[in-house]
């Protein structure tokens, strides 16, 4: 959830953005915008959970016309840090909360070498 909070958050800036700086002309005022970075959190086979500064992550969030989000997608590819375990096989997690009227799911994936990845879909209750 920690993710996601921090990724929408950085939507609901560039939204307020761009509509100070106006839409683009060819662009409708509900299409998907698309954003990407580095840092997020993952968590380990003990359950530890650490920031990764290198991970890098993917979002897309779609608005109707009155501006309420229709989805938001979250993916993300990191490493597990020092004190976290990798786990002796693949695992893979499932993922389900709500936050903001919305409800998510998707699951996180940790391999043995330690490759961290998730994904989450968000779409209104």
């Amino acid at each position: 959830m920690t993710k996601f909070l921090t990724l929408l958050s950085g939507f609901a800036l560039c939204v307020g953005g761009a509509s100070v700086a106006g839409a683009t002309p060819d662009k409708p005022i509900n299409a998907s915008m698309v954003g990407s970075g580095t840092g997020c959190f993952t968590q380990g086979a003990n359950g530890v959970e650490l920031f990764d500064p290198a991970c890098s992550t993917f979002a897309t969030v779609k608005l109707d016309r009155e501006g309420n989000i229709q989805h938001y997608i979250y993916h993300d590819s990191a490493q597990l840090q020092d004190g976290q375990t990798a786990p002796d096989s693949a695992v893979v997690t499932p993922v389900s909360y709500v936050v903001f009227g919305l409800s998510c799911v998707g699951n996180s994936r940790i391999t043995p070498t330690g490759a961290y990845t998730s994904n989450q879909v968000c779409t209104p209750l």
